[in-house]
């Protein structure tokens, strides 16, 4: 018997996809993936994002309760896809939006969430172009951003905070069983200061002129 490869999902344009659930399919569109009605997991084979998907992540605790996915405090897009969960890398024009459902983080504080592959493999390359924003509740009175009716605050304006992306291997205790697989990890750190980004620019603007100038040393000896 010949089995159909299942469809693809595709959101469009300016549509959202929340909730929890499992397609056995790929994901893919110009749309935005919000994982539950509020926080939650959803499931997937795959994801192609090169039509500009999108992603709204919450974070609520420091990791997901990957038993129940309608009461789980971080968002989960679990890729259960066995060779290439990422059908390309996410890019620049693919936006994550992260929501710290917090009133404050420290330096250091570590979260996991957002993105699941069912594989060990660290995916880290599929996801560290896209361009990630950040954003906490505080009081609930940011300007920032609104989410599902909320006001978040930019995390960087009002912490002086962004955060590393990389990901950890984990055995997530899914409800339909464990899995040792990979998820998205969530470091803060600090934001660097405007003279450090400038100091770096001119070291760099430094080693390029040298470069030249030792070439063009090379070019008058050998003429």
């Amino acid at each position: 018997m010949v089995r159909e490869p299942a469809a693809t999902t595709s959101v469009s344009s300016g549509a959202k996809l929340n909730g929890t659930g499992v397609t056995t399919g790929p994901i893919a569109g110009a749309g935005t993936y919000e994982p539950g009605t509020s926080a939650g997991i959803l499931t997937a084979a795959s994801l192609n994002p090169t039509n500009g998907t999108d992603f709204a992540f919450e974070i609520g605790s420091a990791n997901p309760n990957y038993g129940s996915a309608t009461s789980s405090a971080n968002d989960v897009l679990r890729l259960t896809g066995s060779s290439t969960p990422f059908a390309s890398a996410l890019g620049a024009s693919n936006d994550v939006s992260l929501y710290l459902n917090l009133a404050s983080v420290s330096l250091g504080d570590t979260f996991t969430g957002g993105f699941f592959t069912d594989l060990s493999s660290d995916f880290s390359g599929s996801i560290s172009n896209a361009n990630f924003a950040y954003f906490i509740l505080g009081d609930g009175n940011g300007t920032a951003r609104t989410y599902n009716g909320v006001g978040y605050y930019s995390l960087s304006s009002l912490l002086g905070l962004t955060m590393d992306v990389s990901t950890t291997a984990t055995t997530a205790a899914f409800a339909s069983g464990s899995v040792n697989g990979r998820v998205m990890t969530l470091s803060t750190v600090t934001v660097p200061e405007p003279s450090t980004i400038v100091s770096g620019l001119l070291c760099v603007l430094c080693v390029g002129v040298t470069a030249y100038r030792k070439r063009r040393g090379l070019s008058l000896v050998n003429a």
